[in-house]
């Protein structure tokens, strides 16, 4: 994922682009959501906590994990919600 950066939410400016990567996970928190946070010196933040009215960026990503089948190889397995 790009280093997008994002709109600030008290003067509309384009903060961090190149720099830091935040993007919007589906947990809002009161007035804050939570976001992925990561910068260009290889630190994450997956739970990080901001303003909802800061403009990040929205991706939308499949959660996968690796699983051993019998046999002895690893299979990626796509999770999706239930219905």
């Amino acid at each position: 994922m790009p280093a997008s950066g994002y709109r600030n939410n008290n003067d509309g400016g384009l903060n961090n682009v190149g720099n830091n990567g935040n993007y919007w996970s589906a947990s809002p928190n009161s007035n804050n959501a939570y976001n992925l946070n990561f910068n260009n010196n290889g630190n994450v933040n997956p739970s990080n906590n901001n303003n909802r009215a800061n403009g990040y960026s929205v991706r939308c990503l499949q959660a996968s994990v690796r699983v051993r089948s019998a046999d002895g190889p690893f299979h990626r397995v796509f999770l999706r919600p239930e219905e």
